[in-house]
């Protein structure tokens, strides 16, 4: 089990900003991170949403930031 939390705001169009925070992003880089978010978006990416602005954190970089 883990921790996680997501926020995604819809900037019309079909587009939308996204804030995650999780463990699981720990040790890997930007483009890793932005893999396993439009990995969970599946489908989405095709049908209803268009562009999505990704911010990627682990707990320990949301805490500090």
């Amino acid at each position: 089990p883990y921790r996680r939390y997501w926020r995604a705001r819809r900037c019309g169009g079909g587009h939308f900003r996204v804030m995650i925070v999780s463990a699981r992003f720990g040790g890997k880089g930007t483009m890793a991170r932005h893999r396993m978010v439009y990995d969970a978006l599946g489908k989405l990416m095709q049908q209803e949403i268009h562009a999505v602005s990704i911010t990627a954190k682990t707990p320990e970089e949301n805490h500090s930031s």
